[in-house]
């Protein structure tokens, strides 16, 4: 974080943060940052860490056809996903196969997908699990 402040190059600030995190017992295989752009030629720049390289790969990101591709949704995660939390497929949303990926509205979304197939009703304890490629996931727990 200090780095960063300090005006410190992406590069070695994610290839610190993967050096330390490493260091502090964290099982870490491979670092993923990745960023979305507006401009007309370069879709995305991305920063790559794997342990066994032991350092960060910078790539800047075309659009395109290959890009686009990338930029899909696992089916596999949600299913990795599935089977490590032991939720039956039935308790699930899977919106990418009907609707493609929503990047950051998927989780709203699929909420939006169960209420209307009447699975979400008001006091229904929910707990979203969003997967991400580099196999992250983020979550959130309420009440709707």
């Amino acid at each position: 974080m200090d780095q960063g402040l300090r005006g410190g190059g992406s590069v070695a600030v994610f290839e610190g943060l993967c050096r330390r995190l490493g260091e502090a017992g964290v099982p870490l295989w491979r670092g993923f940052a990745g960023v979305q752009t507006l401009h007309p030629r370069w879709g995305g720049y991305s920063l790559t860490w794997q342990r066994e390289e032991n350092r960060v790969v910078p790539e800047r990101r075309a659009r395109g056809a290959q890009y686009d591709r990338d930029l899909q949704a696992s089916p596999f995660a949600l299913a990795h996903m599935a089977r490590q939390t032991g939720f039956a497929a039935q308790n699930l949303v899977d919106i990418s196969a009907r609707y493609g990926n929503q990047i950051a509205a998927s989780i709203p979304f699929a909420l939006d997908i169960a209420r209307r197939q009447g699975r979400v009703m008001q006091g229904t304890k929910v707990l979203f699990l969003g997967t991400s490629a580099g196999v992250s996931f983020g979550g959130m727990a309420l009440e709707a």
